[in-house]
């Protein structure tokens, strides 16, 4: 059995990179489609890639080792279902009222990461 520290240490790194402004920037260009360096500078920091080449290099290597985003293979960046999750549950956070649910966000079959009813997150307690 995982100790508690060991447990939280995944979300917690997750809920770390996507709450920096920047990074949160990154996710939302990356939610349009996969972009090159470029335009991730572009649209997330809104400049040229050279002037801000380090800090723009420190941002996606610590949104990559979260899991939130990958590089392709024609080094374009993409969103992950990770990634796309979390962005999901930041809008659901903006608009959160008392009366709705909270959404669990789970491994599905595929490797990817997706809401889970409550429902559905007791039924798989209790297997």
């Amino acid at each position: 059995m995982r100790s508690p520290k060991t447990k939280l240490a995944r979300p917690l790194e997750v809920l770390k990179a996507s709450s920096n402004p920047i990074r949160y920037r990154i996710l939302l260009a990356l939610s349009q489609g996969p972009a090159t360096w470029t335009h991730i500078a572009h649209l997330a920091l809104g400049q040229e890639p050279w002037p801000v080449s380090g800090k723009l290099a420190y941002h996606v290597k610590v949104l990559r080792e979260a899991g939130l985003i990958a590089q392709r293979p024609d080094g374009r960046y993409e969103l992950t279902p990770l990634g796309q999750a979390v962005l999901d549950f930041i809008a659901w956070l903006g608009s959160w009222e008392p009366s709705r649910p909270i959404p669990i966000i789970t491994a599905t079959d595929g490797g990817g990461y997706g809401p889970l009813t409550a429902r559905e997150a007791e039924a798989q307690g209790e297997n």
